[in-house]
């Protein structure tokens, strides 16, 4: 029997070809909430039938699940990306962002900071998740103090440097606490975010 590597090196060199289609066709939980096991199958798109063929079926089970998001049906790409925003909640250091000069009008800056976190996140993520639960964004630019936000390091930098371009004092303070490392697997919109991953060939 292969090992995990070399089944994902399969699937994912099945999925590299030309007219391939995956296709994820069930996924369930399993002993508890935070382990999930998905059944996938490889395809080629055959012309001479005009439908896909089968090739393989794989079981990918992830354990230590932090998040996911699934929609079942076609997919035309899967693979473990080791670099990405939906990831810095979880593998990068976290950091308080704390104002400490008022903003009488913050429209402008709080569409800086809007436009900041797209491109920090390229829509992965929404800007809520970041900021201050128990304060509004504006309440707090135009009180002058207190916490804007809790935020992974990349974003925190990025508010930073829109804070400073407008003029406002503030303070980051990084949480110490090491992060937990996770990987992500990721099937075009579809994703997985856990502490391990492990795949097996089911069948053809």
């Amino acid at each position: 029997m292969p090992d995990e590597s070399t089944v994902f090196e399969q699937l994912t060199r099945e999925m590299q070809a030309e007219d391939a289609v995956g296709l994820l066709a069930a996924a369930q939980l399993g002993r508890s909430v935070n382990e999930l096991s998905l059944v996938v199958q490889t395809t080629l798109f055959d012309r001479s039938i005009g439908g896909l063929r089968p090739q393989t079926q794989y079981v990918i089970q992830a354990s230590g699940l932090a998040e996911h998001k699934l929609t079942l049906g076609l997919f035309n790409r899967i693979g473990f990306v080791a670099d990405h925003p939906l990831l810095y909640h979880h593998n990068l250091p976290r950091v308080r962002v704390f104002v400490g000069s008022p903003n009488a009008d913050p429209e402008p800056l709080i569409q800086a900071i809007s436009d900041a976190h797209g491109q920090v996140y390229d829509g992965w993520r929404d800007l809520e998740m970041d900021l201050n639960k128990l304060a509004p964004l504006d309440r707090v630019l135009r009180a002058g103090y207190g916490l804007l936000g809790e935020m992974p390091q990349p974003f925190a930098k990025a508010v930073s440097a829109v804070l400073t371009q407008h003029g406002i004092q503030h303070t980051l303070m990084e949480d110490d606490t090491p992060p937990v490392p996770m990987k992500l697997l990721v099937l075009d919109e579809s994703y997985l975010v856990g502490a391990d991953f492990t795949a097996e060939v089911a069948g053809p």
